[in-house]
Order: structure tokens, then C-alpha cells, then sequence
């Protein structure tokens, strides 16, 4: 492997930090409580009927209950859920994954991934490429078309020959 130059190794060392800080902001956002196995599962199956939506592998089940904050893993993958959720102009459709304290809160999300997975505008939605272009993506805008050339005159030779005798 080639030596980074200083300047690649310092945005190398941003970009680590940058992750660093987004793991640490899901963790945060992580909701703790004492959560039952089979309403993990229940959820686990919902958010898997989905994932294949967002091109995702799917989510293992949990093999025991959780006692504490949800996998930062799993906080990712609800949270990408609802947020296309949102973004589609389907906001009833999404939650506050930090606000689940409860069993009952998961079945909340549960239900509503349930209901997306079915959704048709929202598969329509995920199926149609909603990401702006960068610039150079874009295609470039057609070239103004060239006016017609006037149509070459038409001659009666027998009369042109004619008019010269």
C-alpha cells in the first residue's frame, strides 16, 4: 500500500472522526429499556420485510432479550427505514426510534413497518432514483438545433435552356 501524503492522512484522520462521531450520536440515540425477545423478532421480521427494498442485507434475530440499548446496528437500519419514510411524504409513517421505551413502542414501529413494506407509493418511491445528480452526472442540455437549410430551388432545365437560345 502507497504512504498517504500529509494532506490524505489528515482528511483520512477527519473522516475517521466524522464516523467516530456518527457511531457515537446513534449510541446516544439508542433506546434503552428492558425489551422482550419475541417483540425483538417480531420487529426484526417487520424491518426485514424492507431491507431488501434498500438493497440491505437482512437483520439477524435476537438471540436473547435485551436489557439495555438497542444494537447501534439495528438503530441504523430503523432509522434509514423511517427516515425514507419521511423524505417519500409518508410521515405517519415514521418514528423517533429514541423515543421507544417500551414493548409496546415496538410494536408501534413494528406495525408501521409492516404497513411500508406494502406500501405501493412508497415502493414506487424507493424503486425511482430520488438522489440529486451531481453536476457531472448530469446529462448535458441539448445542443439548440441548427435552423432547416432552405430547400435547394428546383429548376426546369427544358425552360432554363430555353431562356438561353
Amino acid at each position: 500500500m502507497a504512504e498517504l501524503s500529509p494532506k490524505e492522512q489528515e482528511l483520512m484522520d477527519k473522516a475517521a472522526e466524522l464516523d467516530s462521531t456518527k457511531e457515537a450520536a446513534i449510541a446516544n440515540m439508542a433506546p434503552e429499556g428492558n425489551f422482550d425477545l419475541s417483540d425483538l423478532n417480531s420487529l426484526v421480521g417487520a424491518l426485514n420485510k424492507v431491507l431488501p427494498m434498500f438493497e440491505r442485507p437482512m437483520y439477524p434475530e435476537f438471540a436473547e432479550d435485551v436489557d439495555g440499548p438497542l444494537p447501534t446496528e439495528f438503530v441504523k437500519s430503523l432509522n434509514m427505514v423511517s427516515d425514507a419514510a419521511k423524505e417519500s411524504g409518508l410521515e405517519r409513517l415514521s418514528w423517533d426510534i429514541a423515543t421507544a421505551e417500551n414493548n409496546e413502542d415496538l410494536e408501534a414501529i413494528e406495525a408501521r413497518l409492516d404497513t411500508l413494506s406494502t406500501n405501493q407509493p412508497f415502493i414506487t418511491w424507493l424503486k425511482t432514483d430520488n438522489t440529486p445528480k451531481a453536476p457531472q452526472e448530469q446529462a448535458a442540455p441539448p445542443a439548440p438545433e441548427m435552423p432547416a437549410a432552405p430547400p435547394a430551388p428546383t429548376y426546369d432545365a427544358e425552360a432554363l435552356l430555353a431562356s438561353r437560345a
